[in-house]
């Protein structure tokens, strides 16, 4: 090989431009080189201006791997591109990269770090259209109630037999409201009394509603009722409940919402045909709203008093067992 100078360690010749125009064209400084090579920046820079055209192979194979290209290419003789570009542009202190980064081809790094800045910018720009369709454009959700509105009812009835129905309005916070509480019966319901008073709306009167004004207090409303079987094993009950102040706010009423048809006493709970006496405490406690309907007591109390009791369907009275 010309390039080859014979000596106890192999010799070539470098072309000096073509390594100082391959360093600057792929952004390199000498710093960088001499790390990569092993030499100072010193001779890096003799290198480049042809102080010493001839180095250590191993040197040169070194200095071609660094720059990326085959060891014939920053060869003396080889297609010398210098005079391609642009004058001479001064070094610029640079970070030595990683190996990784060395290992990495410069055009494909910049191609990678511009594609992470637009995925970047664009998971950016989706982050503040999602809060923008959150913040502005999602509906707002309902506001909070001033009251709720929960429904007591017997878990049983025996079909055309009165039962009662408790609507407690429980306020949240003492702020005065107006409640407009509307209760829907099942098929075949009627309405024998209420209190305070209901205003009818249905022709078969199985809708009603209430107009009332709290101060913050809780507001009791009763109903008695009978309900015929017709072809239906369980009762249910729906209700709403609006409320004015601020603003207006609804919600439905919750509680018990269903009563199944059985021959025995609404206030006998375990059905055994008997009212015990935590029974008919119990009748008194939760069903006292009663007493504003001037709901008769004394047949409770006579059906608890006896040792049992059974339904006759053909008069749909109960009667006490001695």
């Amino acid at each position: 090989m010309s390039d080859l100078f014979p000596s106890p360690t192999a010799m070539v010749k470098i072309n000096g431009s073509k390594v100082k125009y391959l360093r600057e064209t792929k952004g390199l400084t000498q710093l960088y080189l001499a790390a990569s090579v092993g030499v100072t920046t010193e001779t890096i820079s003799r290198w480049e201006n042809r102080r010493y055209p001839t180095i250590k192979q191993e040197n040169a194979a070194k200095l071609a791997e660094t720059l990326e290209v085959d060891l014939a290419e920053i060869l003396e003789g080889a297609e010398d591109k210098a005079k391609e570009f642009a004058p001479e542009i001064p070094d610029t202190p640079r970070e030595i990269p990683t190996h990784s980064a060395r290992m990495e081809p410069s055009g494909h790094g910049a191609k990678k770090k511009i594609f992470l800045i637009l995925l970047l910018v664009l998971i950016f720009m989706g982050g503040v259209l999602l809060l923008r369709w959150w913040w502005w454009d999602s509906p707002a959700p309902p506001p909070s109630p001033h009251a709720l509105a929960i429904r007591l009812l017997p878990a049983h009835t025996p079909p055309d037999s009165p039962f009662p129905v408790i609507i407690t309005v429980i306020s949240v916070n003492e702020a005065p409201y107006s409640v407009l509480l509307k209760e829907t019966l099942p098929p075949g319901c009627t309405i024998i009394a209420s209190s305070p008073p209901h205003i009818p709306v249905s022709q078969e009167k199985r809708t009603v509603k209430w107009v009332s004004r709290s101060q913050g207090e809780d507001i009791i409303f009763a109903l008695l009722a009978t309900c015929s079987e017709e072809e239906q094993k369980e009762l249910r009950f729906t209700g709403s409940l609006t409320l004015k102040n601020e603003q207006s706010t609804s919600t439905s009423v919750s509680g018990s919402s269903t009563i199944a048809f059985d021959n025995s006493h609404w206030a006998d709970i375990d059905r055994n045909k008997i009212i015990s006496d935590e029974e008919i405490l119990e009748a008194y406690d939760r069903y006292g709203p009663l007493d504003k309907l001037h709901y008769d007591w004394l047949q409770i109390d006579g059906l608890w008093t006896g040792s049992g009791y059974f339904w006759d369907p053909d008069t749909k009275n109960f009667t006490a067992i001695p």
